[in-house]
């Protein structure tokens, strides 16, 4: 590959990170890439990082349907790009967990596509992956839609598509543990297994809560200090993260950089600003990096929010605190309605998690809503 495509390839990879991945091994895929021996024959490695990058940067711009399309776009690529790495390295290789992750996130903003209460959108997920490469997104995770390009299907049928997506994104952090538990790496394994908790948590299936306390007790067994682990369960947490981080300390910062955007500044019952992706799918976080979101304030309309958890994490008693004033009672019903899908990981004493009450969040909706 001449050194242009390297250089289009290595921020195409770059570009990947917004979409949600974590920094780990990101330069070695980009050089392991290069190799004549990566799986890439369909079009050139260049032109995919080419598209990977144009349909990213379309990801949180321009008009909502065109966001999902590009969307769509990228995660076509991701899935044959994970698959291509699994070829390179082989399935249980630590480089793995980046691409992993990435499925993983991707599968769950796709569940959240076909969630969207637009019928257009999920018909355009739904024809768009049933065209694809004969429809293998679809029958990979066990749909029951014959032919969805001939009708958006039963309500049933979507909400069965939705879940068997949910279901693969929670498969992929067992994949993670899995590798890291093989690599001997406590800790990293104990994090692979909160995030996966996090995504049962979410479905509300499985046992999430045992499955925290056994992350808990990983964590205490590869030395992670008492007083960290305290720190991180001791706080709400949207949920899912919106980056892996394998150890304890970095998802720490993590959750310190996102609630140093709060305001009022150190205010206990506030909780870090909430970006919606789209109007259609505002239940989703934009897929972007923390560092960017205070400049794209600007292209963003606040809504202040008051509500409580339930001791599961659930969302309860939505108030609209205050909201612009054009378009107001459309934007406070969209973002109330919409923060009732909202997920947090509640605060665990004793491993069990606890309600709380009197709980503050500025919910922000792009720009274009009237």
């Amino acid at each position: 590959m001449a050194m242009s495509g390297c250089k289009k390839l290595a921020a195409a990879f770059a570009a990947v990170v917004i979409f949600g991945a974590c920094s780990l091994g990101w330069a070695t895929i980009a050089l392991a890439a290069d190799s004549d021996s990566e799986p890439l024959s369909e079009i050139s490695r260049e032109e995919k990082a080419a598209r990977i990058f144009t349909y990213l940067t379309g990801v949180t711009q321009g008009e909502s349907s065109q966001r999902i399309q590009n969307y769509l776009n990228v995660s076509e690529l991701v899935d044959e790009l994970e698959h291509a790495a699994a070829d390179l390295y082989g399935e249980d290789d630590l480089r793995m967990v980046p691409w992993l992750y990435l499925a993983a996130m991707d599968h769950y903003r796709l569940a959240g596509v076909l969630a969207s209460g637009d019928s257009r959108v999920r018909f355009q997920a739904l024809r768009k992956m049933a065209v694809e490469n004969g429809g293998k997104r679809l029958y990979a995770v066990g749909s029951v839609i014959v032919a969805p390009w001939a009708a958006t299907g039963s309500d049933w049928s979507v909400r069965q598509l939705q879940k068997n997506f949910m279901r693969e994104a929670t498969r992929k952090f067992t994949d993670i543990a899995e590798i890291y538990e093989s690599a001997g790496n406590l800790e990293a394994q104990a994090m692979a297994r909160i995030y996966r908790a996090d995504l049962q948590l979410l479905q509300n299936q499985g046992t999430p809560f045992a499955n925290y306390r056994e992350a808990q007790a990983l964590l205490r067994q590869a030395g992670v200090p008492e007083d960290r682990i305290e720190a991180f369960f001791g706080r709400p947490q949207l949920i899912p993260a919106n980056r892996f981080y394998p150890s304890l300390e970095a998802a720490i910062e993590n959750q310190e950089a996102e609630l140093a955007a709060r305001l009022p500044p150190h205010h206990p019952a506030r909780q870090a600003p909430y970006f919606a992706w789209d109007e259609s799918v505002p239940a989703v976080r934009a897929p972007q990096p923390i560092d960017s979101l205070t400049a794209a304030r600007e292209s963003y309309k606040a809504v202040d929010l008051r509500f409580r958890l339930s001791a599961e994490g659930d969302v309860r008693a939505v108030n609209v605190v205050a909201a612009p004033d054009s378009g107001q009672e459309r934007i406070r019903s969209l973002v109330r309605e919409s923060a009732y899908k909202l997920h947090f990981r509640p605060a665990l004493i004793g491993g069990r998690g606890q309600a709380q009450s009197g709980m503050h969040m500025r919910f922000h909706l792009p720009d274009g809503i009237d």
